[in-house]
């Protein structure tokens, strides 16, 4: 049985699952930042009025913070598609095709997500983006 830093067994178990761990969350955490900061500039809102909170006031301000927090989190719900379709077709494909196909997937999003010009698109192209960086780091 391996040993790494004086552990082995479950021990060594645990550091690995916390080394893997912590960064993901960090990453993950750092993903959804991307857009957030953005959201609250005037071109931003400018181009996408669903998502103004900065100059609306009453309920189509919370209507619009609702559309804000949605097209946002829209990464989450990519993250749980490349999460699953890497559990299929890791096994199938195989790791390199696999990161291959993911890659394919993260420039096709990242040009939508930089194209885009409606609400649904950013949406669309923020969880594809993340569905494929969940992929391309799997081993």
């Amino acid at each position: 049985m391996p040993i790494l830093l004086g552990k082995r067994g479950e021990p060594l178990q645990q550091l690995m699952n916390f080394c893997v761990v912590v960064p993901v969350f960090l990453a993950m955490g750092f993903s959804l930042s991307f857009l957030g900061g953005v959201t609250g500039y005037h071109s931003f809102y400018t181009q996408f009025p669903e998502v103004n909170t900065t100059t609306t006031t009453g309920a189509l301000n919370k209507h619009n913070s609702l559309i804000k927090g949605v097209s946002v989190s829209s990464l989450n719900l990519g993250a749980m598609v490349g999460c699953l379709s890497t559990m299929y077709l890791g096994n199938k494909l195989g790791r390199r095709k696999t990161i291959f196909i993911g890659a394919l997937v993260a420039l096709a999003g990242t040009i939508l997500q930089c194209a885009a010009f409606s609400l649904a698109q950013l949406i669309v192209s923020r969880g594809e983006f993340l569905a494929t960086q969940n992929t391309s780091g799997s081993d």
